[in-house]
């Protein structure tokens, strides 16, 4: 039988025990069933509505279209892997759960050493989660940061 995704299971466990990505409707269950401590919201065309979890919701904005943002990239990756070094678990979504988040994933796995290239990573990742599009700017980031 072929595994109905819905809002409580289409999450991905990405970094074992350490990182899950998925889509917003993933929220309560990656704080309540896997204890993640921060949930990384990468949405930029999201309002805030105050309504988002105080103790576990954290915004980076990353733009999916966006030129040059290796920075955001980069000092997003290094503090996802900061905090998992330090025994937080994390959660990581953007509004379609496809390319801002499968970006910042594969920064992770070469980061914390699950993969040795973005090639590598992106293939490890395709096979977790098979939805995943990289739209070309932020592939194209990705291989300036990680030649």
């Amino acid at each position: 039988m072929p595994e109905i995704n819905t809002a409580f299971n289409s999450y991905k466990e990405l970094v074992q025990g350490k990182v899950w990505i998925g889509s917003l409707g993933d929220t309560i269950s990656l704080i309540e069933k896997e204890g993640c401590h921060v949930i990384v919201d990468l949405r930029s065309e999201k309002v805030l509505t105050g309504k988002e979890h105080p103790l576990h919701y954290v915004r980076i904005p990353l733009e999916q279209d966006g030129e040059h943002q290796q920075t955001i990239i980069q000092e997003t990756v290094d503090w996802i892997c900061e905090l998992t070094e330090g025994g937080y678990r994390i959660g990581i979504h953007c509004s379609e759960e496809r390319s801002r988040t499968g970006c910042i994933a594969i920064g992770t796995l070469i980061r914390l050493g699950g993969a040795s290239t973005v090639q590598e990573a992106q293939a490890t990742l395709q096979a977790l989660w098979p939805d995943v599009r990289l739209r070309p700017q932020l592939l194209a980031a990705l291989h300036d940061l990680y030649p």
